[in-house]
Order: C-alpha cells, then structure tokens, then sequence
C-alpha cells in the first residue's frame, strides 16, 4: 500500500512539474528581460504600463453651476479642507452636499465622478483657491 502511494505521489509531481514548468520558463519572457552574466541570473524590468499612477480623492460639493457645454462645481477637499474650481464637459448631477471623487493621473485631474448618481465626466480645467 505504502508503494502504491508512493508511485502515486511521484506520478502527481510529475504531472504538476511538467505542466507548470513552461509556465515558469515564460515568466521572463513576459517583462523585458536580459542575462546579466554567465550565472545565468536574469535582470527583468517590468513594463510601466503595468503599474497606475492614478488616486482617487474624495471631495464635497459646496456649489454648482451648468451653463453652455460644460459644467462648473466649487468642491472642498474631504481630506485637507482646500476648495478648487471644477470644470467638466456633461452633466453629473451634482447638487450641494454630494461627495465626488476625482480621479488624478500624475498630478492631472481628469475624471470627476458623482457617487451618488453613478454619473462621470472629464475634468477640462481646476482652479485651487
């Protein structure tokens, strides 16, 4: 019996090792990937597009306006108090009151996005004040 579980364990390992190692052989070859000596170590620079700059922050709406294409909303930071002129290319829906979080890639304000009626747009140009 114990021979059985043996050869059972062996066929097992055998099954994972040999399904599972071109799997790791590829890993490299999906980032960038140079030997860097005759150790056979490999240097791997992983894509930048891979990780996001982007954080979302939380403000309050103090006041809103719509006029012609775009919108207009003076908000205040959750987080640090700062208020800032908004404007945006359509309707969200905000009213006094609503938390919108604003979506900033790399120091850049480009998507503003109502949480209470599900409603986004892009961020034309802010003002902080």
């Amino acid at each position: 019996m114990s021979i059985l579980k043996n050869h059972k364990l062996c066929l097992i390992s055998t099954l994972i090792l040999v399904t599972s190692s071109p799997l790791i052989a590829n890993l490299p070859v999906l980032a960038k990937s140079t030997v860097t000596d005759d150790s056979g170590t490999i240097e791997v620079s992983i894509p930048s597009y891979i990780i996001a700059a982007s954080q979302r922050v939380a403000f309050t709406v103090i006041s809103t306006s719509y006029y012609s294409s775009s919108g207009y909303i003076t908000v205040k930071s959750v987080a640090s108090g700062k208020k800032y002129d908004v404007y945006y290319g359509s309707p969200i829906g905000t009213d006094v009151g609503d938390v919108v979080t604003i979506i900033i890639n790399d120091d850049r304000w480009t998507t503003i996005i109502n949480e209470r009626t599900g409603k986004s747009a892009g961020i034309s140009r802010t003002y902080a004040y």
